[in-house]
């Protein structure tokens, strides 16, 4: 199983900081001087004879014991987070665990769902696969910031706390070639993100294509019938939401001649210069002519959770007549289909 790392840099948009070089080694390592590992050991200061030597704590160097790289082993990357992408979802992140924490209940499944699916998509393999716990064998990523591809095993388990469900990644080993870097914990840290993001990508992704299509779906055949408002004055209701309604109507209505010259979406107002069209559009929509005159005329819009009420107006602000409107209802009906 291998992965690019453009896998998650053209989802994400993820800057790439280089020293002005394509050589993945001077993207990972400083390129400066390393003097100071040539530094000689602190030694302890010796008194001449009959000296009476004083001190002050303030500037006593305490001693430690430094684990971690250094010199072109220092890897100079930022580390690399785990993006908040979703709503309602909490990531915690130690060492090689990153945990994911649904608020709403389903989501952890749904999500579980996606990952066996992307994994099996990958061609992924498995040591351990079951309904609450996957175990992948070698993943290989292939970064444009390494000298050679990184692999790491993973494990993906479900969890629940206090009421909660939740979905842990953790790296179980990392190499690169024959090296292990399971030891090594910024290179673990990383790619113990670079795995949650993608998982969490991968499913934003998914989500928001669902919503396009749910969208897209809802703009299809919209349907258009005559109502009341709540003072019992006739309106046209159209049942999609506002947001669709909003997208669609202009280029509806520009095909029976209503040409657009200015439209507030927070107030719900598209103004409108009319002037009547041929014959033949209104035969090619099978309904009969808008009794309307040419002039300047506004389209007000009403937001009714997943229905949109329309009104329409005069140059003076004054509505048309109910049958003007019942027959501009039958013309939004047709302009409306797909």
């Amino acid at each position: 199983m291998k992965f690019s790392c453009q896998l998650v840099s053209s989802t994400l948009a993820v800057l790439v900081l280089s020293a002005c070089s394509n050589n993945a080694v001077e993207r990972k390592q400083a390129d400066d001087d390393f003097a100071y590992l040539n530094a000689q050991s602190l030694q302890d200061w010796k008194y001449p004879r009959n000296a009476l030597p004083e001190s002050s704590s303030l500037y006593q160097i305490p001693q430690g014991q430094y684990k971690g790289s250094i010199g072109t082993d220092v890897d100079i990357r930022p580390p690399q987070e785990i993006l908040t992408l979703l709503s309602g979802v909490r990531v915690d992140q130690r060492s090689n665990t990153a945990e994911l924490w649904m608020v709403k209940n389903g989501t952890a499944d749904k999500i579980w769902r996606e990952i066996t699916q992307w994994l099996n998509a990958s061609g992924a393999s498995f040591t351990e696969q079951s309904s609450s716990v996957i175990q992948t064998g070698w993943v290989t990523w292939s970064p444009e910031d390494e000298p050679n591809p990184v692999l790491g095993r993973y494990q993906f388990e479900k969890l629940q706390k206090t009421g909660q469900d939740g979905i842990q990644v953790k790296l179980l080993e990392l190499k690169q070639g024959s090296q292990s870097l399971s030891q090594n914990e910024s290179m673990v840290d990383r790619y113990t993100a670079v795995m949650a993001n993608n998982i969490v990508t991968h499913y934003d992704d998914k989500q928001r294509a669902d919503e396009a299509n749910r969208i897209r779906s809802q703009m299809n055949n919209i349907a258009v019938q005559m109502g009341s408002d709540r003072s019992g004055l006739p309106v046209i209701i159209a049942r999609a939401p506002y947001n669709v309604l909003w997208e669609r109507l202009p280029d509806a209505i520009i095909r029976i001649n209503m040409a657009i010259q200015d439209r507030t979406q927070s107030q719900g107002s598209i103004k409108v210069d009319y002037t009547t069209p041929d014959d033949d559009v209104w035969a090619s929509f099978r309904v009969e002519p808008l009794p309307l005159k040419k002039g300047s005329y506004t389209l007000l819009l009403g937001d009714l959770g997943n229905r949109t009420s329309i009104n329409l107006t005069d140059s003076k602000g004054k509505p048309v007549s109910e049958d003007t409107l019942k027959s501009f209802a039958d013309i939004l009906s047709k302009l409306l289909e797909r």
